[in-house]
């Protein structure tokens, strides 16, 4: 069980990692063009990335029934960055658009 946490806390932190960066690369394409093709593009980014957290979220509820918040501190920090990355990708891409 202790690998599956890592490997899973490590799928979190690179989603994480990788929603960040296409913020930050929305932001900077938004306001060089202003172009609604790019607002399009990122909002159908923030559903599939909210249906990836969704997805990864069922095995997040399975650990930690199973096993306490004291034995998974990593995956639980990981797991809800994702999740508060996403929720807010979809506000920004929907308050854009």
């Amino acid at each position: 069980m202790d690998k599956f946490k890592k490997i899973m806390a490590i799928i979190s932190i690179v989603l994480s990692l990788m929603l960040v960066w296409i913020m930050i690369d929305f932001m900077i394409a938004y306001n060089a063009t202003n172009d609604g093709w790019i607002i399009l593009g990122y909002l159908l980014i923030a559903i599939i990335m909210g249906i990836v957290t969704t997805v990864l979220t069922i095995p997040f509820i399975y650990v930690l029934i199973k096993q306490k918040y004291q034995n998974m501190k990593l995956y639980f920090y990981a797991h809800i960055a994702l999740v508060l990355l996403s929720i807010g990708s979809v506000i920004l891409a929907v308050a854009l658009s």
